[in-house]
């Protein structure tokens, strides 16, 4: 059996929340595609061992997760070892419909797993199905616009809710929200949706130079102070955090170099990125998690690779600013300009130069569950799936911390 590689890809509704994540199957062999020969099992890798290696919560959180199923397992003749209201069942488009298998549909319907159709192309396929099934994903490169529009009338006079799979762009995206789609799935929500100079307000600018200066690694709590004291609103911020209960500090700290000092830069780091995005408006949520992700999974697979600890922050710093484009709606050479950075990390994010440019390259690629640039680091798949499901775990603990102690300093 090859090493399995893990991916997700989150779906969003129109306010472009996420409700779920699609969990990818790939393997060391096939790590930009779903290629096997046993239908079967690799359902039984994506439902057992990947997520006993992650840890299901850890994948999705609260969310849904999508995940493709084969026939011997609508039917029963292998179980489905997660309970109902977690896991959204696709029910391929080469399955073959019987009436025993609308009836098993039904049955997993009723035990309370949600039934999506996957790869819809037309209407005459899932017919039979259309009872049952609760979210149809419509293949949108796969149907003409001239069809596409009378496909989705029809599925909507059926009540059934519409997911548009492989959104590419914000174009595309605004296209399928015109048409009606409930929920989108594709690569658009990384790229700005307007290409315009905009400005930015002056706390916003405060944390991104601050956050650009912490990853030097020679800056000092005094020339951090110099950048943070210029928004009296992150200094209150920052200084009720750390005088709050959450570090129970028996020593009230007055000055930003002393909360630093107390909190550490990288608590720092996490703290003012969710800032950011939180004071963004219209930006989902999701955006925060992935800066977090980049940041955190370039950062350790650098260190996996032996890179030098004193170099790990030039992974991290990439990472984490490569999502500017979409925040500030602007190019990301724009997004950057006028930030702290030397000329080596302004190349990797923009062109992918050097070994840090690299490595972001390869986890944008296994962003878009395109997994074959993660072999391109002479790490394993093993050693890959490994770093994948701690970064996981890394974010999703950092994230529901600072959620509690900003909420704490509002």
């Amino acid at each position: 059996m090859s090493d399995m590689l893990i991916g997700r890809q989150p779906i969003f509704n129109r306010s472009l929340d996420v409700i779920g994540y699609e969990l990818l199957y790939r393997t060391s062999h096939t790590p930009h595609r779903a290629s096997f020969v046993d239908g079967d099992q690799a359902t039984t890798q994506v439902l057992l061992n990947a997520f006993s290696m992650v840890g299901f919560e850890n994948l999705v959180g609260k969310k849904l997760g999508f995940v493709n199923v084969t026939e011997n397992f609508l039917l029963g003749k292998y179980p489905i070892p997660f309970p109902p209201g977690s896991l959204a069942l696709e029910v391929l488009e080469n399955v073959n419909v019987t009436p025993l298998l609308i009836e098993a549909l039904h049955s997993l319907s009723d035990q309370g797993y949600l039934i999506a159709l996957d790869d819809v192309k037309n209407v005459e396929n899932v017919l039979p199905l259309l009872e049952v099934a609760s979210i149809i994903k419509i293949d949108l490169p796969s149907i003409s616009r001239v069809n596409l529009q009378s496909i989705i009338t029809y599925f909507k006079q059926a009540g059934v809710k519409l997911l548009a799979e492989k959104v590419e762009t914000f174009q595309e995206y605004e296209y399928c929200q015109r048409l009606g789609f409930d929920y989108f799935q594709g690569y658009f929500l990384y790229r700005p949706n307007v290409i315009r100079a905009r400005r930015i307000d002056s706390s916003k600018t405060v944390i991104v130079q601050a956050l650009a200066a912490i990853k030097d690694p020679g800056v000092s709590f005094n020339a951090l102070d110099k950048y943070l004291s210029r928004d009296v609103t992150i200094t209150y911020k920052l200084l009720k955090l750390v005088n709050s209960a959450y570090f129970a500090n028996r020593v009230s700290v007055r000055t930003i170099s002393q909360a630093i000092s107390m909190i550490g830069t990288n608590y720092l780091v996490g703290w003012l990125t969710l800032l950011l995005f939180s004071s963004s408006e219209n930006k989902p949520h999701e955006l925060t998690v992935t800066a977090m992700m980049r940041a955190r999974f370039c950062e350790q697979l650098a260190k996996a690779r032996g890179v030098q600890s004193n170099h790990l922050d030039i992974y991290f710093i990439i990472g984490l600013f490569s999502i500017m484009d979409a925040f500030f709606d602007q190019p990301l050479e724009k997004a950057i300009q006028g930030l702290p950075f030397s000329e080596d990390v302004v190349e990797a994010m923009l062109f992918y130069k050097g070994d840090p440019g690299k490595t972001l390259e390869v986890v944008l690629a296994y962003e878009k569950g395109d997994l074959t640039r993660a072999l391109d680091l002479d790490l394993s798949a093993e050693n890959v799936t490994d770093i994948y499901a701690h970064t996981l775990e890394w974010v999703n603990a950092l994230v529901k911390t600072m959620q509690e102690t900003t909420q704490k300093v509002d």
